[in-house]
Parts: structure tokens; sequence; C-alpha cells
């Protein structure tokens, strides 16, 4: 039987971090892309809202990549 794997706490703490960090600037930067490009289109309404969602999700799917290549870089556990 293998042994539990144990959190490196410190690992945790940087890779927990830096991704809120980064995920905030990337989310905020999807969604004012979003924004603009509706803007910039013309739209209005709910179709600029679902452009700027769309910026948002792109963000998201970035974040979560940059987390498990984070975790590739510093495992939480192991």
């Amino acid at each position: 039987m293998a042994a539990p794997r144990r959190i490196n706490w410190l690992h945790a703490v940087s890779v927990l971090s830096l991704t809120v960090l980064v995920g905030v600037e990337v989310l905020v930067a999807g969604v004012a892309g979003g924004w603009a490009i509706a803007g910039l289109a013309g739209f209005s309404g709910v179709v600029a809202h679902v452009v700027e969602a769309g910026g948002g999700l792109l963000a998201l799917y970035l974040v979560v990549q940059f987390f498990r290549t984070a975790n590739r870089s510093e495992p939480i556990s192991g």
C-alpha cells in the first residue's frame, strides 16, 4: 500500500497565491477585452454581455492552464 502524499505547504501557498494574483489580472483583462470589442463593433445589450462573458471564459481557461503549469513546476503534494 502506498504511503499517503504529504502537502508541501510552501509550494501550496506559492502556487495558490500566484494563481490568485495572475487570475484576477487575466480575468479583468478578458472581460475588459470583451467590453472593448463589443464597444468597437457597436454591440449593445445582451450581445455585448455575451462577448464580455466569452472574454471571461477564455480568461478562466487561461487561469486553469496557468495553475496546472505552476503545479507541475512546484508540486503541491508529493
